[in-house]
């Protein structure tokens, strides 16, 4: 029972607790792509590329998922959540996420036709929006703003759970897809600041890139 209150002033009442705050789900970032061998639509915890191959084959880190995930890595990302799919499966492999991913991207987008990045761009937003998760979108390497223009309208881009970058980077004398790098900033700005400082300013400076297409 608390003091009485005999004049204005500020009182402090201690008061204990006997309920625990429980401890949240870390938070995830998932590659979901084609790789050589492994078993499909199985989430697998990968914390270095020398686990990927031992995962789902050598060869695995020479892939689109491979390159993405090592970009991830170089930039600041720990660790992350890798699915083996197909084209034609990934709402499969969707649904076999673990609940806590708030980070989502198929590197294979990339090389897709119009038609069939469409398909799974709308797949991976749809369980974005449902999940509460962002799905960052790894578009073909084109040359300028307007054929990536014309492409982000055959493939809808503009979602409130889903970001697009572009160009490509260059690292050493290959180019590839932004996602993995941005994705590894992600994680790098969110380990260093907090998840509440913006994504920008010189602080979230790609690492192990040459530069831009």
């Amino acid at each position: 029972m608390p003091s009485p209150i005999t004049y204005p002033g500020v009182y402090v009442e201690e008061i204990s607790m006997r309920k625990r705050i429980p401890r949240l789900n870390p938070s995830t970032t998932a590659f979901v792509g084609d790789l050589p061998s492994g078993a499909r639509n199985q989430p697998a915890v990968i914390t270095t590329l020398s686990e990927l191959d031992v995962e789902f084959g050598a060869g695995a880190g020479s892939t689109a998922t491979g390159i993405s995930l090592a970009q991830f890595f170089a930039n600041g990302g720990r660790t992350a959540t890798v699915i083996r799919t197909a084209a034609a499966d990934i709402s499969d492999a969707l649904a076999a996420l673990p609940d806590h991913v708030d980070l989502l991207l198929l590197p294979d987008t990339a090389a897709m036709s119009s038609a069939k990045a469409n398909d799974a761009v709308a797949a991976a937003q749809a369980w974005a929006r449902r999940n509460g998760a962002m799905y960052i979108i790894d578009p073909p390497a084109f040359g300028d703003m307007a054929d990536i223009q014309r492409w982000a309208a055959d493939v809808p881009s503009r979602d409130r759970n889903s970001v697009l970058y572009h160009p490509w980077l260059t690292v050493a004398d290959a180019t590839m897809p932004p996602g993995g790098a941005v994705a590894g900033v992600y994680r790098r700005t969110d380990d260093s600041r907090g998840v509440w400082k913006a994504l920008a300013g010189v602080a979230a400076s790609l690492l192990g890139g040459t530069g831009l297409t």
